[in-house]
């Protein structure tokens, strides 16, 4: 008997789902652009590899976290999940809508970046930058004075007919300590999830979302350092930092093999040149995050 789907959307994508998607908005949408569905991928991890494998090639992407499962992509609206029996759904779908989505995104010749997104004055202003660079607190900070979120941790652009930010999800991770600083309200904080070395809370924030499109206006590249400011970059450094911080460098260069290498960097190209990309300083510190937001809001003003 075929398994009832579940409709949802994210990214301007329907999706018809085997797995309950409870981050995602839902749709009541029949056609469907992915499908993700559960069957078992009947593959082992190579002899000798480690807990996690990844395998890509222009029509297939086998990604394997040994203490979650076995993800395939096939084409580009197809994932397969063989998930371990003794796994929560839960944690099964933090790399189902985070690693595994951004590279479905990407094999759909979408540019994906590691990076959280908001709404501020009609135009999108996302934040690149280092693990606890405070990529989701910045945008936290922002979501709680009232600027709409547009997406947290995948980052993804279509350029046809036009640049512009897709929106993903009303989700966000926070650790607790940033969600008592940016005080988000009516943000409901989820269960903690209790895998190694992940020490953020899920935060629905279905209040505060924007589902539509929207013009990049902003690419801000984190830093720490004593006085909150803007600095331009140079397309050159705007497009290196584009390239540092996309999402698919987590997994190696052969990541890009399974789209198209040379469109990936145009679109990095193109990006740079539009003069969008400036360093963010940030003061290292939860108090003054204000002096951030404040910053910000006067650069997109």
């Amino acid at each position: 008997m075929t398994k009832p789907l579940f409709r949802h959307t994210a990214y301007g994508l329907t999706i018809h789902s085997e797995i309950e998607l409870p981050e995602l908005l839902p749709s009541d949408n029949d056609a469907a652009d992915l499908v993700i569905r559960c069957a078992s991928i009947g593959r082992d991890l190579p002899v000798g590899a480690p807990g996690t494998f990844f395998e890509f090639s222009r029509d297939l992407q086998m990604l394997d976290w040994a203490a979650v499962g076995k993800f395939e992509i096939r084409g580009s609206s197809e994932i397969v999940v063989d998930a371990r029996a003794d796994v929560p759904e839960k944690i099964v779908r933090l790399p189902l809508l985070g690693p595994v989505m951004a590279m479905l995104l990407h094999v759909r010749s979408l540019m994906v970046l590691h990076a959280s997104a908001v709404l501020i004055n009609g135009k999108g202003a996302g934040f690149l930058g280092d693990k606890r660079a405070g990529k989701s607190t910045t945008a936290g900070a922002l979501v709680g004075k009232g600027y709409p979120l547009l997406t947290d941790d995948v980052l993804a652009f279509d350029f046809k007919p036009e640049v512009r930010i897709l929106p993903g999800f009303p989700q966000m991770k926070l650790t607790d300590e940033s969600a008592a600083s940016v005080a988000i309200e009516h943000a409901r904080p989820l269960e903690m999830i209790d895998v190694p070395g992940f020490d953020k809370r899920q935060h629905s924030v279905s209040a505060h979302f924007s589902n539509d499109y929207a013009v990049p206006g902003r690419l801000y590249v984190l830093e720490r350092g004593p006085q909150a400011q803007v600095i331009d970059l140079s397309p050159v450094e705007a497009f290196r930092a584009l390239m540092r911080f996309s999402y698919l460098i987590r997994f190696g260069k052969e990541a890009l093999s399974a789209g198209s290498a040379p469109g990936f960097m145009q679109q990095c190209a193109y990006l740079a040149e539009l003069g969008v990309v400036r360093r963010l300083v940030v003061p290292d510190s939860l108090e003054r995050l204000g002096e951030a937001v404040a910053i910000i809001e006067h650069d997109l003003g």
